[in-house]
């Protein structure tokens, strides 16, 4: 039988309107200034055409077989009236009926014609020799563009009737619940207006005329000379041109056609006939659903039963004579079986709601295997089908209805609660919940009874460290001490009762015993909880394991040894720690490890018990952090480094000189962002008054701070303010009692003081005079500031203005009774002084000065210089209250006698001494030292960390008491050129000494805060001006200071009126200067491996991992480990040079990199920049520490031929190789033809330098420490062939920047791989590392503290000893705690809700399990990157679905329109409120 129609689509619309045609041209203009002529007017539109009616008519065969449809058409515009007919086949769900009627849209009115141009003006009348020229004449205008064309009106609708009798009202769902198409036509838009014609051009004007004339005359000689005359006459102008015409008017836009009716005409099986307007419609409007068994949770394999209510929507009622069936389509997890459909009443009124009589029955699938960590959780769909019979279609709004519900199981087992790392020492608490989430109780007591039990099984296969212990090596306890023997076979406990809604608690330790489980070896212990399956209530099945690991960790110890911490945690495996043993132990060090699992948290600064912290122990030392993923709540998605806090490695490394290597995962750990400046102790700013005022402060002077003034705003927070006249000037004046400081302006809105009086020791003097209270404050350095009160205009403006402001005092009787009880009454005692001649530097280094005759008042603090030793009054003092003493060439620009000369820093300026002897320079600086407390100050040249590390592993050698008495005040910013330290180790292979806890106490952190203030006349401040400024002032600090990275912060403060100060002066904002670790130090390196690798002990001793730990390390350190394996291998050995194996080699490549990054960042400004050949030479730290640096493995050597045909002098030849290199590579052609290049001269300083060390450590014990020309040419020769070796051994690599060419020579062709190879050695994987990253430099505030605040704080987490059980009552507390405090178990409740443990086998008798019995395994545990299980699909959590039996309806492939907005859920009753759905 052939297939009938699918779609039956009837159409009788009217046809659309043509559009108007354009309007006619005008005429253009005629003869001299002719006007153009008006364009026609547009033609109107077409107006659409009227659709004609449909009259469809539907009924059923009289077998019921087919669907017979008729249409008639009645005539329309332009169509006559005409019929079709079609059948359907009875019950095919894609038949369809589609009905238009619609009128047919109006034609667009036509453009308007365009206006003519108007003609030329006349032409002018030329000039002559009696009249000028006339003027054009003017052009014609243009014309007017037509008026556009009318729209055409759209066409009329046709009405549709649809006739069908009341047996055969199913067959109106073929018309997919549409309302057919009767609306007009559009009507058609007016057309535009034609354009404007164009004016003629004005007619020329009249040529000019010239011409000339002759005369004669006689002149005073009698001879006749002639004359000649020059006339013309003007020509005439050109007319104007004409006007262009306008553009014509629009047309009107057309009226829409008229929307006819849609109507069905329904005959009744009484003869009548109906007419309802639309179609019958279904949708959702709420549901309720509940499990048979009533837990109100549905379980796998459950039953569900199902009310839906369904209103009808639409305008006339359902079928009266056929059903509408409800049921929910089947799917991976809903199975609905065609007899569970349930029927709708028939003949549901429009707007009726009814819910189904008796509920839709369905069943869940059920799973084949338990879930494996959290209990089994998923999400179901109940896809709503209302399926219409003898048609078999549904409703189209329904089938879009889709509602979820939760599957999971009425019980569940909680996370494992305890000691995921505990020591020999220590018993690891396993505690757990069991929950019903249900309504009704559980068990075999339960109703219904259903059996219920849980056990837990040890894995005597284990990982980490042995590969598998005996029962023997554990004990498992209950929470009351109880010891069970039969281990292997575990424990269980019997569930009769389970409340709803109740929790009852599992507990139970474990401990490790015997002492021959290897450390980091991990034990899993694995719950399994059996429930009766709900089609067989006493049948158990297993539902959900649940594992849990111990690890069996090593204590922290601490001891001198000790350089490296290894902190570990719960995944740390027995052969990674050796491994990494092993590595540094072949550096000639010991470290230790710190198991972030055992200890529950990193704390630097944690107080052990011990009364120390890592901080102490590790001062000066190092870290190895090994970030993998670690185990926290079965999941192994965060990774160990989170356990820092906010900036903790950054500060360890900036305050404490702890350098780290963090080896592992990226995730976590961004060494870009841990490199951002952070304050821990709150950042003081120091206000300076402009960028010099700053960069010459961190050049040659002491920045502000304790024991001087510091200069605040004058609108900041003060104790007292107000306008007084000081020393005769009118001033505003702010009191800060906190920093001892009374600042003075000329506005109270400036930002940085004309003056500062420190109060530190003052006397005030009260006068009370005629005109007022008279103060005078005389400060430490005998400076008299005299106060008094004025009301003149000025003042009076000043307090109408301010007086508004906090604290403010216009009365000096407020100002005297707070500051007379902090002044002195006597003078300070004068005791310690000394007395001399010196020789004075003036101006901070301007050439030397004659000898001045210097007092130091140690009592005052004072220092006086006079010009003679008679003078009365001293040319000038100097208070030092915040001062520090620095030695030698500390500025780099002194080249002769630097052992005389030493300096005294304040902070306004620094002066410079010259003694007589070295004796005498010691004897001054011992006695301010001594008698006169130094300020300690950070470093500008040098990192404070990296002196402080200096410290921990050196010792000065010098000749005087002195410097060892007072090397940390005497060298706080730079170690002295001619006396370099020696490293301890170097002196000796035994181990060494023990040292001191804290060498050096940093002080606060400062930052430096600049306030920018401008002139602007015709501008406003913005923001784009404040960042070029800090762009500026970055620029400027990396030229100055190129081994500091420093991270410059901009507030922008919006333009205010009312702030204006002065003549068009503007506050623009503030740059805050953060300084960060320092270019030129690697103190932070982030070598990346995945987790597998950081635990594998290949990866870990491979080569590159070794590198990484040693650029970890300070540059002292790396010479200390060269230095020791120089002196195992005295005798030269080539194999060294190419080994990565070898330590030897690893630690000269090292050394080399910290030289490249040294003289990298020292190249980075292209101008000199204030650095000269000298300065530059005294700030190459690494070159010099190299010089001075003693070598043991030669020690005994002093000819230098022997010096040089070692080890040692083959590394330092190496070395020097590379430097020459690096200076090569880094020089370009401009560098070479241009004067004042920054690397010209730090060329020149390296070779300086370079040549010192082949004197101090090759000619050392010679003449002079020279060599012979010939034996400098010997060294040439054999830096020459190093250099071929190594270009020969780079051209293995590829992109090393050297190539073979054709005549088989080694040619350099890329200076920029070159340097890559150094910054990145070739064989090695790089490693993100602080010297050799890009930072933020410039940034906004907002960007700084979202960056600063990354992590957001919480409180540190190390206990000490947390599982260390000295009696039953110890374990029993921990175990309370922990069901209380993890598992939310109140604490009246926590010996009640807890169960009764066994060993052994639950019941004596035989059990028949669904699925096999569990064998504990090892954890399985989601890692990241695993993706959510899609909603609706098979379960993920623990289960694969059991497909559903049952057939599955026929699927329909329906459209429609889209449903309208659902009403609101209806409440259930309170015994079925287990699903409420809005559909």
């Amino acid at each position: 039988m052939a297939m009938s129609t699918v779609l039956f689509d009837v159409q009788n619309n009217g046809y659309h309107g043509e559009h108007g045609a354009t309007g006619h041209t005008g005429s253009h203009g005629s003869g001299y200034g002719g006007h153009g002529g008006v364009g026609g007017r547009g033609f109107d539109g077409e107006y659409g055409g009227n659709a004609g009616s449909i009259d469809l008519y539907i009924k059923a065969s009289q077998d019921q077989s087919t669907i017979e449809a008729s249409s008639t058409l009645g005539p329309a515009s332009r169509r006559q009236a005409s019929t079709a007919a079609t059948t359907f086949q009875m019950g095919n769900p894609l038949s369809e009926i589609k009905l238009s009627s619609r009128g047919g849209d109006g034609g667009d009115g036509g453009r308007g014609g365009t206006g003519g141009d108007g003609s030329g003006g006349y032409p002018g009348q030329d000039a002559t020799r009696y009249s000028s020229g006339t003027n054009g004449g003017p052009g014609g205008d243009g014309g007017d563009g037509g008026r556009g064309g009318d729209g055409g009106r759209g066409g009329d609708g046709g009405y549709i009737k649809i006739y069908h009798h009341q047996m055969d009202m199913d067959l109106l769902m073929l018309l997919k619940q549409r309302t057919s198409n009767t609306s007009g036509g559009i009507g058609g838009h007016g057309g535009p207006g034609g354009y404007g014609g164009s004016g003629g051009p004005g007619g020329p004007g009249g040529a000019s005329y010239s011409w000339t004339e002759q005369s004669s005359y006689t002149d005073a000689n009698g001879n006749t000379q002639y004359t000649t005359t020059y006339h013309s006459n003007p020509g005439g102008c050109s007319g104007p041109s004409g006007r262009s015409g306008n553009t014509g008017p629009g047309g009107s836009d057309a009226l829409n056609g008229a929307t006819a009716t849609h109507t069905i005409h329904m005959t009744t099986i009484n003869g009548g006939v109906n007419v309802y307007p639309t179609l019958y419609d279904l949708h959702l409007k709420s549901l309720r659903y509940v499990d048979t068994v009533g837990y109100q949770i549905i379980e796998p394999a459950a039953d569900v039963v199902l009310w839906p209510t369904h209103q009808n929507c639409g305008g006339m009622p359902t079928p009266s004579h056929q059903y509408i069936r409800s049921y929910v389509q089947d799917n991976a997890w809903v199975t609905c079986p065609v007899p569970n459909r349930i029927c709708l009443k028939q003949w549901i009124e429009p707007g009726q709601a009814l819910e189904i009589e008796r509920p839709i029955l369905f069943h869940v699938s059920d799973i084949n295997e338990p879930a494996k960590g959290p209990a089994f959780k998923t999400t179901g769909h109940m896809e709503h089908r209302a399926l219409v019979d003898r048609v078999n279609q549904d409703f189209g709004r329904i089938r879009k209805e889709d509602t979820p519900f939760t599957i999971q199981y009425v019980v569940e087992n909680s996370l494992i609660k305890g000691g995921t790392a505990i020591t020999f020492m220590e018993e690891s608490p396993m505690i757990f919940g069991l929950s019903n989430i249900s309504a009704l109780n559980v068990g075999v007591n339960g109703a219904p009874s259903r059996i219920l039990f849980n056990k837990l099984n040890i894995n005597f296969n284990t990982t980490g460290g042995s590969k598998r212990i005996d029962k023997d090596d554990i004990v498992l306890r209950n929470a009351y001490g109880k010891v069970y023997n039969d281990t292997a076979g575990g424990l269980h406990t019997d569930i009769p009762l389970l409340t709803s809604h109740d929790t009852q608690y599992f507990a139970s330790t474990l401990k490790f015993v015997g002492g021959k489980v290897k450390p980091y070896t991990r034990v899993t212990a694995t719950t399994s909880l059996f429930f009766g399956h709900v089609k067989d209530m006493l049948r158990p099945i297993m539902i959900q394991l649940r594992p849990f690991e111990v690890q069996l960790a090593q204590s922290y110890e601490i001891s001198a040894e000790v350089d490296f911490l290894l902190i570990v945690n719960n995944r740390t495996e027995f052969d990674e720690v050796e491994a990494w043993k092993s590595i540094v132990t072949s550096l000639g060090s010991k470290l230790t490890v710190w198991n972030l699992s055992l200890y529950g948290d990193l704390g630097l600064g944690f107080l052990r018990k011990d009364g120390s912290s890592l901080l102490d122990d590790f001062r000066t030392k190092s870290i190895i952090y090994a970030n993998n993923f670690y185990l926290k709540d079965e999941r192994l998605d965060q990774s160990a480094v989170q356990y820092t806090q906010n900036r903790e490695l950054f500060l360890a490394a900036r305050d404490h000189g702890i350098n780290t290597l963090v080896f592992g995962e990226r995730h976590g750990f961004d060494l870009v962002s841990e490199l951002q400046p952070f304050l821990h102790n709150g950042p003081v700013p120091i206000l300076y008054k402009s960028r010099d005022h700053l960069l010459k402060t961190m050049e040659r002077r002491l920045a502000p701070g304790s024991g001087s003034a510091l200069a605040n705003s004058a609108d900041s927070p003060c104790d007292l303010c107000g306008a007084f006249l000081i020393n005769g000037k009118l001033k505003w004046a702010v009191l800060h009692l906190k920093e001892k400081t009374i600042c003075y302006f000329v506005s109270a809105r400036q930002k940085f003081p004309d003056g500062m009086i420190y109060l530190e020791s003052f006397q005030i003097i009260d006068e009370q005079l005629e005109k007022g209270l008279l103060v005078t404050i005389v400060d430490e350095s005998f400076r008299s500031f005299v106060f008094a009160v004025t009301n003149t205009g000025k003042a009076q403006r000043k307090h109408k203005k301010y007086s508004s402001r906090q604290n403010y005092a216009p009365d000096l009787e407020a100002w005297v009774s707070v500051l007379k009880p902090l002044s002195s009454s006597e003078d300070p005692v004068t005791e310690n002084v000394k007395e001399g001649w010196l020789t004075k530097k003036r101006n901070e280094g301007k050439g030397w000065h004659t000898r001045k005759f210097v007092k130091v008042d140690c009592g005052r603090k004072l220092l006086y210089i006079y010009g003679s030793e008679s003078a009365a009054k001293p040319k000038k003092i100097i208070y030092l209250g915040r001062y520090t003493i620095t030695h030698g060439n500390h500025f780099g620009d002194d080249v002769s006698h630097n052992e005389l000369k030493f300096q005294i820093k304040t902070p306004h300026e620094t002066v410079f001494f010259k003694a007589s002897s070295e004796a005498e320079k010691d004897e001054w600086v011992q006695h301010i030292l001594e008698n006169l407390p130094a300020t300690e100050a950070e470093s500008m040249f040098h990192q404070q960390s990296v002196k402080m590390k200096e410290l921990g592993l050196t010792e000065w050698l010098s000749q005087s008491e002195i410097y060892s008495r007072h090397a940390s005040m005497i060298f706080s910013d730079s170690s002295p050129p001619s006396r370099l330290s020696v490293n301890l180790k170097s002196l000796s292979l035994s181990p060494p000494p023990v040292r001191p806890q804290k060498n050096f106490v940093p002080s606060q952190t400062t930052v430096s805060k600049i306030s920018i203030e401008e002139r602007f006349l015709f501008t406003k401040p913005t923001e784009k001006l404040l960042k070029k400024k800090a762009t500026n002032l970055h620029k400027k600090l990396q030229a100055r200071f190129p081994n500091q990275r420093n991270l410059v912060v901009y507030n922008f403060v919006p333009y205010n009126k009312k702030e204006k100060r002065g003549f068009f002066i503007r506050y623009i904002g503030d740059l805050h200067v953060h300084r960060s670790l320092d270019n030129t130090t690697t103190q932070m390196v982030h070598l990346e491996a995945t987790s597998d690798q950081v635990h594998s002990e290949v990866y870990i001793k491979n080569h590159s991992t070794k590198y990484a730990l040693l650029k970890s390390l300070d540059f002292v350190h790396k010479l200390h480990i060269l230095n020791r394996e120089l002196n195992e291998s005295p005798e030269l050995q080539d194999s060294y040079f190419t080994d990565f194996n070898s330590t030897l080699h690893l630690a000269t490549i090292a050394i080399v990199s910290d030289l490249y990054d040294e003289q990298n960042h020292f190249r980075e400004s292209t101008w000199k920049d204030g650095l000269d050949t000298q300065i530059i030479r005294s700030r190459l730290d690494k070159l010099d520490k190299l010089k001075s640096f003693n070598f043991v493995a030669w020690a005994h050597l002093t000819d230098p031929r022997e010096r040089l045909n070692t080890a040692t002098g083959d590394v330092l030849i190496e070395i020097g190789v590379h430097l020459l290199l690096m200076s090569q590579c880094f020089t370009s052609v401009w560098d070479k033809l241009l004067l004042r290049r920054r690397c010209t001269n730090v060329n020149k300083a390296t070779k300086q330098v370079w040549n010192q060390i082949i004197s101090e450590q090759i000619a050392k014990g010679t003449p002079k420490n020279r060599l012979t020309s010939q034996f400098n040419d010997a060294i040439k020769a054999r830096m020459v062939e190093k250099r071929r070796v190594y270009e020969n051994l780079q051209t293995s690599y590829e992109d090393s920047g050297f190539l073979v060419n054709k005549k088989n020579k080694t040619e350099l062709k890329s200076k920029k791989k070159v340097l890559k190879s150094y910054c990145n050695p070739k064989g090695i994987l790089a490693a993100h590392r602080n010297s050799a990253l890009d930072t933020h430099l410039v940034i906004t505030k907002d960007d700084y503290l979202s960056l600063a605040h990354q992590k957001p704080p919480r409180p540190v987490a190390v206990i000490e000893d947390r599982f260390v059980f000295s009696t039953d009552e110890d374990r029993l507390k921990s175990c309370d705690q922990i069901q209380i405090q993890e598992l939310g178990c109140s604490a009246e409740n926590v010996q009640t809700k807890r169960v009764n443990i066994d060993q052994g086998q639950l019941f004596p008798h035989q059990r028949t399990f669904l699925y096999p019995e569990p064998q504990p395994s090892p954890l399985v545990v989601s890692a990241p990157g695993d993706e959510p299980p899609k909603s609706g699909d098979a379960p993920t959590e623990g289960g694969s679905v059991v497909p559903p039996e049952a057939a599955r309806s026929t699927e329909i492939d329906t459209t429609g329109d889209s449903p309208k907005p659902s009403e609101e859920v209806s409440v259930l009753p309170p015994s079925m409120e287990v699903g409420k759905v809005e559909a």
